[in-house]
């Protein structure tokens, strides 16, 4: 792995100290999360509880200490567009060192697929690059050079070793605000 990843961890304390606009300001962009012991994101408790938009002290419930340590393990993958790549209109994603997000798996492909900003400017797009291994979204296999939309909390396969889940702004910093509330610092 290279490039942008952080573990969830570093992004729970600096969101503990900020406001949703504030963190929205520094992290204009959506983020991947790549569980690496467990799906913890699909638990019902993270996918149906809702809060208000700022930090509060109101607990929503303990988190079992394997879901923590799965919650501990996971990896963000900041989508952002390296200064010294090219081309400038996408944020790529493959095993070559090249790209924008470098997944060094042997399944991906050395350009696997590619995010695109689209017009309006506010959400994105994946495409898969005609990679070997393919690119699912939500179980659903992406026919190549096609363009398909994202939204909060899509799950996305980097051919079938890589897992993640697509993760908007202000998606991010719901989750974030969740796991704090559940007692994560």
């Amino acid at each position: 792995m290279t490039g942008r990843f952080r573990p969830i961890a570093s992004y729970l304390k600096e969101a503990a100290g900020l406001i949703s606009d504030q963190f929205l300001e520094k992290y204009k962009h959506p983020v991947l999360l790549w569980p690496q012991a467990g799906d913890w994101i699909e638990d019902t408790a993270f996918q149906f509880e809702t809060f208000s938009s700022e930090y509060s002290e109101e607990l929503p419930g303990a988190i079992s200490p394997s879901t923590e340590s799965q919650i501990a393990e996971t990896v963000v993958v900041e989508i952002l567009k390296q200064a010294s790549s090219a081309p400038t209109n996408m944020i790529c994603v493959g095993r070559a060192a090249n790209n924008d997000i470098v997944l060094a798996n042997n399944t991906v492909s050395k350009l696997h697929t590619y995010f695109l900003v689209t017009e309006k400017g506010d959400s994105y797009d994946i495409v898969d690059a005609n990679s070997t291994n393919g690119t699912v979204v939500n179980n659903k296999q992406l026919v190549a050079y096609k363009n398909q939309p994202l939204v909060n909390r899509d799950n996305i396969n980097f051919g079938p070793s890589i897992q993640m889940v697509y993760m908007t702004p202000q998606g991010f910093y719901e989750l974030l605000q969740q796991l704090h509330r559940s007692g994560l610092t």
